[in-house]
C-alpha cells in the first residue's frame, strides 16, 4: 500500500508491507494532505508538529527493520536515540558511538541507504570539518530540514 501525506513544504510518500513502514520517499510538496489511514493522520500530524519547529518522536510508527542490514540497524537505532531535534554529529563521531570509530565511511554508506528519511534523521549527520556531506533527498533539502531544526549553526558550512 502507498499513500502520501503533505503539509507543505513537505511530502512524504509511505510505501507500506504487510502493515509495516517499508520506505518513505521525501520531496517537496504543495497541497496538503491529511492522509486517510490511521497511520496516514498520525503521520500529517507530527509532519505539522515538526515543520512548526517542535520535536517529533517518531516512535508511533511500525518500521519494517527486517528489511535493512544488522549493521544498519545498529547505526540508525543509535542515531535515532542519541541526535535529538537541534542537534548534529559528524559521521566521525557517529561511528566512535556505533563502536567502530574508523567505520564514517560505512556510516554514511549506511545513511546514505537509509529507507527512512526523517523519521531515522540521517540529514544531521554532517562532516567533521561542518560541511554538510551527503543526503539522499538532495543537499537542499538536508539544509531546509536542520535550519528548521536549528541545527549545526555554528558550523558555517551551509
Amino acid at each position: 500500500m502507498e499513500e502520501e501525506i503533505c503539509v507543505p513544504p513537505i511530502k512524504l510518500k509511505l510505501l507500506w508491507k504487510r502493515d509495516l513502514l517499508a520506505r518513505v520517499h521525501l520531496s517537496w510538496g504543495e497541497k496538503e494532505d491529511r492522509g486517510k489511514s490511521y497511520y496516514g493522520k498520525k503521520v500529517f500530524l507530527a509532519l505539522e508538529r515538526y515543520l512548526n519547529q517542535n520535536p517529533v518522536e517518531w516512535d508511533f510508527l511500525p518500521l519494517a527493520w527486517e528489511l535493512i542490514s544488522d549493521f544498519q540497524n545498529k547505526v540508525f537505532n543509535v542515531l535515532k536515540n542519541k541526535v535529538k531535534f537541534g542537534q548534529c554529529i559528524s559521521y566521525k563521531e557517529l561511528a566512535y558511538l556505533c563502536g567502530i570509530p574508523k567505520g564514517y565511511r560505512a556510516i554514511g554508506q549506511a545513511l546514505k541507504n537509509n529507507p527512512w528519511p526523517l523519521i531515522i534523521p540521517c540529514h544531521r549527520v554532517i562532516r567533521s570539518d561542518g560541511a554538510l556531506g551527503g543526503y539522499s533527498c538532495g543537499l537542499e533539502f538536508k539544509r531546509f530540514l536542520l535550519k528548521l531544526e536549528g541545527a549545526c549553526s555554528n558550523s558555517g558550512k551551509f
